[in-house]
């Protein structure tokens, strides 16, 4: 009876290296959505965004506002 012999090949790393490469540029694409995609902005010059208003607080450096007296 023949003997059937196997060979053993070195498995090519490559697809691993691809998938790795493909997972981890997905992950910064997500990761920059989150952070810096649509509405992200604090420029006020772009159309459609308003500015923050400021709270309607009197600091209390600034002097009190008193009408004149009147004659």
């Amino acid at each position: 009876m023949a003997e059937i012999q196997v060979e053993r090949t070195k498995k090519s790393r490559t697809t691993g290296w691809v998938v790795l490469f493909v997972v981890l540029v997905a992950l910064l694409g997500a990761g920059w959505y989150f952070t810096m995609g649509p509405g992200a902005t604090t420029r006020p010059d772009l159309p459609g965004v308003a500015p923050a208003e400021a709270p309607a607080v009197p600091s209390p450096t600034t002097p009190p506002v008193t009408e004149p007296p009147r004659p």
